[in-house]
């Protein structure tokens, strides 16, 4: 399991079983005893040797993720969704959490066992922005 610097709160990724080339649904994980209310917003970006390329992000809205439970917040069809990396800034009260997904977070030795959620999947942590 990855850090995370928000207790108990990862980004997590769940491979959907179907005949499908790609179906993963990216959801907020809440590990916690408690439900947690939170802002959030998305976006992606693109980079290579000459440097960066914003591809757009969302406005802030607001989400409540269960105690112990899942909110899905995006969800990817598309293998070549996994070339670009997406970003997900969430806001508890006034600080902000920043995770990202690409391609390079799903090998077979990063799928993770989470047993209160009884289902594996893989687990991105939170970092706090501005320290």
């Amino acid at each position: 399991m990855d850090h995370t610097d928000l207790p108990n709160v990862f980004l997590g990724a769940f491979e959907n079983e179907n005949s499908r080339e790609l179906d993963i649904d990216i959801c907020i994980v809440n590990l916690g005893d408690e439900p947690l209310t939170l802002g959030m917003c998305s976006g992606s970006f693109a980079g290579d040797m000459d440097g960066l390329m914003e591809l757009g992000h969302s406005r802030y809205r607001q989400i409540v993720v269960p105690a112990r439970g899942t909110t899905k917040v995006d969800h990817f069809s598309d293998e070549g969704e996994l070339d670009f990396t997406t970003f997900y800034n969430i806001r508890v009260g006034s600080v902000q959490y920043l995770a990202e997904i690409n391609g390079w977070n799903f090998g077979k030795d990063k799928l993770a066992d989470i047993a209160p959620l009884q289902r594996s999947g893989y687990l991105v942590g939170f970092g706090r922005v501005g320290r």
